[in-house]
């Protein structure tokens, strides 16, 4: 059986098109700078930071640091230590969030060894060196 020449045609030309790509923008790598944190800043994470705890009260803040990105998303990293179910201090924790506006929320605390290698990856790969 032999196919007809336009259907022959047809086909190279499906082919061919199955073989092509389109080639995606590409997105700009989002950079991010140190951004100094106001007295309203540290107020607003320990707000946020206090909201998510166990305990709020017991709540002890050690060191924070923030940046911008260049895509305007403020973010910090910082370390907390608050007392845990059975009543005891648990350790500086470090935590990590972004700020809405005027209002600080945190993505996520660690709470062991392991969580903390976690986090400091995630906050170095915001930028933020703590």
């Amino acid at each position: 059986m032999k196919a007809a020449p336009a259907t022959i045609i047809a086909l190279l030309a499906l082919a061919g098109a199955a073989c092509t790509t389109t080639e995606q923008p590409r997105q700009a790598a989002v950079t991010a700078t140190p951004s100094p944190l106001s007295a309203k800043d540290t107020a607003a994470i320990k707000v946020g930071v206090t909201r998510v705890l166990r305990d709020p009260a017991s709540a002890q803040f050690g060191q924070f640091a923030a940046v911008t990105t260049s895509d305007g998303t403020r973010k910090a990293c910082g370390y907390v230590n608050s007392k845990n179910g059975f009543g005891g201090y648990s350790g500086m924790n470090l935590f990590i969030g972004s700020f809405s506006g005027s209002t600080f929320t945190p993505t996520d605390i660690g709470s062991d060894e392991t969580d903390l290698r976690i986090m400091r990856g995630f906050c170095a790969q915001a930028g933020i060196s703590i």
